[in-house]
């Protein structure tokens, strides 16, 4: 280190100021220390956690030369801190959920060397502690040493509070990633698929409890098979991840021929040899439009048939049709339906039985609304078939000259003085014209009285009844829509005719599937580098908060094709790269580097851990309450909420980790 004249020396001491920002704060090279900030941090930890906070330091007006760090262990369980140094992202166009006018952001954490902090100026270091799974419970104090240029040291004191229970070496909810080898490839300059060549990247992901594909293809050919699986357990073995890619999209359902089917069987029985028996999952085929759903229920099936012991998944929204061939769902949030969700992960059929058997039904036009209505185009019987999940939906806007309309034919006739349409929400149409036929060829139009009943609540249906003016005899009967509220196209979601399908007809089908949130169709929370702190932390606690299983697709190194870090007089920043969305790594000198988002989701990963952890022990009544977290519950979530309001609830998480953490630890003291 640089020896500085005693007078410089002390001037730099007495004028540089250092303090500690939580994780879930951003700190910008403008940052001045808020009122009561000190150089002292108070964190908080289960056994076998992480947990960070950063370090905050502030030169005057001269430069601090060399700016570094002496970590010392609290305990000798519990070792020195992982020091990192915050860089910064470039976002100059400001994503949909930017959280101020920054546009630098602090994102990457960089490995830790000493470095000149320019005067007036504010660095930020990311200080990380691990408590051992052995560790007691119990409080913990330490110190790190700041070296302000020479022999110049400032302290920064730490309180560790571990609390008596442990986070689970495999996480209960899965978040799995996309990780792209070409960009690796091209940053870095490897040609091969040899282990070796890949090992510094696998080790360098196996701290963040996700779950990616290995860098390996599905191979195609018995000769590639070798090296698939030996990425493959090396991957399963390293991390301590809930779940392995086994392989997804064209790749694998091009594989899964006749002689496919052999190496489908031996990687299947290779995992279970590892212990991962039903952790593996796969796509055997991508979603495919309707018509094709005959080939993708084959495809499925041959799937199950040669390696029963590998979950299938699916991305879609789930149809009566479709719901046994996968174990794991994968749904847009705007896809989203509680009902839906709670039959599927309990094994129960998305659709009752109707309660008059149909001979035909058809429709003026049939489309699919690509912003809300399913992703598979709609026919007829999706209004009648048992379930308020699927719609028939017009390809059209009705209107009093080009009417849209709905025609049922049944078995036999029924007689009834009500009927019930219920709508897709948005999408309800005003006092529908009704027809009805006792032969299927004579109509007549009786009159109906309608009553439309709003949805009341997120997710509940609108629906509206129509009263006959006596009772109605007929075998047929059809509906004419002439306009609808909101000017958009029709969709029915279901029709009674004065009887709903009987609820003890729903059938249980299996022991139930998973489901995943597709998180890049996700507007909130979001991954983006400008987005408030807090909202990649929020992602395990949504899902928490929706019932679901997993998080899924969320890019992690989708990389500008010769992106490099550039030193500003400023700080180091990353050039623009988007908004972030696309990356939760950053391309390191010799291997990957976090960036800040990756440990946040990480820390919502093990928040999630608390959460189980307070079920279990009975204290959720007293801890989650209704109204606990309810920006992250599915009754009260808004895909639209506005950044600034997450700054209560970042308070509102904090407070609630300790209490949940303190409770478990009394818990475990009282029994």
């Amino acid at each position: 280190m640089h020896n500085l004249p005693i007078g410089l020396l002390c001037a730099v001491i007495s004028a540089t100021r250092i303090w500690t920002a939580s994780s879930l704060e951003n700190v910008y090279p403008d940052s001045v220390p808020p009122p009561g900030a000190e150089p002292h941090a108070r964190i908080y930890a289960a056994k076998g956690e992480y947990e960070s906070f950063q370090i905050c330091v502030r030169s005057s007006h001269r430069a601090i030369e060399e700016l570094d760090v002496a970590p010392e262990a609290l305990t000798d369980m519990i070792g020195p801190p992982e020091v990192r140094r915050v860089d910064y992202l470039a976002v100059p166009a400001a994503s949909p959920r930017a959280y101020g006018e920054e546009t630098a952001r602090p994102d990457p954490l960089s490995v830790f060397e000493a470095f000149t902090l320019e005067e007036e100026q504010t660095g930020a270091l990311w200080v990380t502690y691990y408590v051992p799974r052995e560790c007691p419970a119990g409080l913990y104090e330490g110190r790190i040493g700041v070296y302000l240029g020479g022999r110049a040291k400032r302290y920064v004191d730490v309180t560790l509070e571990v609390f008596d229970f442990e986070v689970p070496l495999t996480p209960n909810l899965t978040a799995a990633v996309d990780l792209e080898p070409d960009a690796i490839r091209s940053f870095y300059g490897i040609a091969g698929d040899t282990l070796e060549e890949w090992k510094p990247f696998y080790d360098a992901l196996a701290p963040w409890r996700i779950v990616y594909e290995s860098v390996i293809p599905y191979p195609d050919t018995r000769q590639a098979l070798d090296s698939y699986l030996e990425h493959l357990l090396y991957v399963v073995e390293k991390g301590d991840m809930p779940g392995a890619c086994v392989g997804m999209g064209p790749k694998l359902s091009n594989a899964l021929t006749e002689n496919g089917s052999g190496q489908l069987a031996t990687i299947a029985k290779a995992l279970a040899n590892q212990g991962w028996t039903r952790r593996a999952y796969a796509e055997p085929m991508p979603p495919l439009p309707r018509s094709h759903w005959p080939e993708l229920i084959d495809r499925y099936r041959r799937f199950n048939e040669t390696a029963p012991s590998i979950r299938r998944l699916m991305q879609g929204v789930p149809h009566p049709v479709l719901q046994e061939l996968a174990e794991i769902w994968v749904i847009p949030m705007r896809f989203f339906d509680p009902i839906a969700v709670e039959r599927l992960r309990s094994g129960l059929s998305l659709s009752a039985r109707p309660a008059y058997p149909l001979k035909s039904m058809q429709a003026s036009s049939m489309a699919r609304i690509a912003a809300h209505d399913m992703p598979y185009a709609a026919v007829p019987e999706d209004a009648c078939d048992g379930t308020l999940y699927t719609a028939w939906t017009s390809a059209d806007v009705p209107s009093e000259s080009a009417p849209e309309w709905l025609q049922l034919e049944l078995d036999e006739p029924i007689a009834t003085r009500t009927i019930r349409l219920g709508w897709r929400a948005g999408h309800e149409a005003v006092d529908p014209m009704v027809e009805v036929s006792p032969d299927g060829t004579l109509w007549t139009s009786p009159r109906v009285t309608w009553k439309h009943h709003p949805s009341d609540r997120r997710f509940a249906q609108s629906w509206s009844e129509g009263v006959f003016d006596g009772e109605k005899r007929f075998i047929a009967v059809r509906f004419l829509f002439s306009r609808t509220f909101e000017g958009v196209p029709v969709s029915v979601t279901e029709v009674e005719l004065g009887q709903a399908p009987d609820p003890a007809s729903i059938e249980y089908l299996s022991g139930g599937a998973q489901v995943w949130l597709d998180q890049p169709t996700t507007p909130f929370p979001s991954f983006h580098a400008d987005a408030h702190p807090l909202e990649a932390r929020l992602v395990p606690w949504v899902c928490w908060g929706h019932g679901l299983d997993g998080i899924f697709s969320q890019p992690l190194n989708q990389w500008p094709v010769n992106w490099k870090q550039t030193d500003t007089a400023m700080a180091r920043t990353w050039p623009p790269a988007g908004t972030g969305e696309l990356f939760l790594v950053y391309p390191g000198k010799n291997s990957l580097e976090p960036s800040m988002r990756l440990y946040r989701l990480r820390d919502g990963l093990e928040d999630f851990e608390y959460i189980r952890r307070v079920k279990e022990a009975g204290l959720e009544a007293d801890l989650l309450k209704a109204d606990t977290m309810r920006i992250c519950r599915w009754e009260f979530f808004q895909e639209e909420i506005r950044p600034e309001r997450l700054d209560d609830v970042r308070a509102e998480l904090q407070e609630l980790r300790v209490a949940m953490g303190r409770a478990l630890t009394k818990a475990a003291k009282e029994n």
